[in-house]
């Protein structure tokens, strides 16, 4: 055996060594990260021992590479807390105050008409049962100082009237009968007022009374004709008509 196959054999003894060594203990020679190296130190190794190591240390050099992705980054909106309501301006509110007030008038107006129009009613369904209690006295001839269906004179049929409609006494003279109640305007009358008439015959002041039914008419009991309609338009009623008094408000 020639000199040179001794050293081959010697090197390759010392790396079979070096590598059982390496495999037992755990602690594997951490090869060049740089292949090229790693080949040209296989070279050299071959041009002195002749054995070729390039592919063990390629072999052994091979180690995993790790793939470092970029980090992304995420940029997050700011999360606000937005609300679409808007500041109350000072304007907003005295709108709001005066749309409250005007609803309050409203509310009040319609409560102040429905108690006109509830009063209303009450006062013409008052009235119109005075005018039918009249109306049942029609044809009844005068009678001064009377009160029936026997004879009846003007304040008689005033009082006859209201007692059999609303249950209430009222005095039997047309001057007493004048100063109760409220004073009506002769475009307000309504059936059931009473209207008065001065200086009527031979006698002055308030003389004589009626019970007004609409239509510028009113009954009463005639000297002439006992208990009939008129009219107020009448040239002699006209010209002493004196006024007119709600005695059932």
């Amino acid at each position: 055996m020639t000199i040179l196959k001794i050293k081959k054999l010697v090197c390759l003894l010392c790396i079979l060594t070096l590598l059982a060594f390496s495999f037992l203990t755990g602690n594997a020679i951490e090869p060049t990260k740089n292949p090229e190296i790693e080949v040209i130190k296989a070279d050299s190794f071959a041009k002195i021992t002749g054995f070729n190591l390039r592919p063990i240390l390629l072999s052994s050099s091979s180690t995993t590479k790790i793939v470092e992705l970029p980090a992304v980054t995420v940029d997050v909106p700011e999360i606000k807390a937005t609300t679409n309501a808007k500041p109350v301006q000072q304007k907003d509110m005295a709108s709001a105050a005066a749309a409250a007030v005007q609803t309050t008038d409203a509310n009040r107006n319609l409560d102040t008409r429905t108690l006109a129009e509830e009063r209303s009613k009450l006062l013409s369904d008052k009235g119109d049962k005075i005018v039918a209690a009249a109306r049942g006295m029609t044809g009844t001839r005068y009678r001064y100082g009377g009160s029936s269906k026997n004879g009846i004179d003007c304040s008689g049929l005033i009082m006859v009237s209201i007692k059999n409609a609303l249950g209430t006494s009222v005095p039997h003279n047309a001057a007493s009968l004048y100063k109760m109640g409220s004073t009506i305007g002769k475009d307000k009358l309504m059936a059931g007022d009473l209207v008065f008439f001065q200086n009527t015959g031979s006698r002055k002041g308030i003389t004589h009374v009626g019970i007004y039914i609409g239509n510028n008419k009113f009954i009463h009991a005639s000297t002439s004709s006992g208990v009939k309609e008129d009219s107020l338009s009448t040239e002699y009623y006209a010209k002493r008509y004196a006024g007119a008094r709600r005695l059932h408000s």
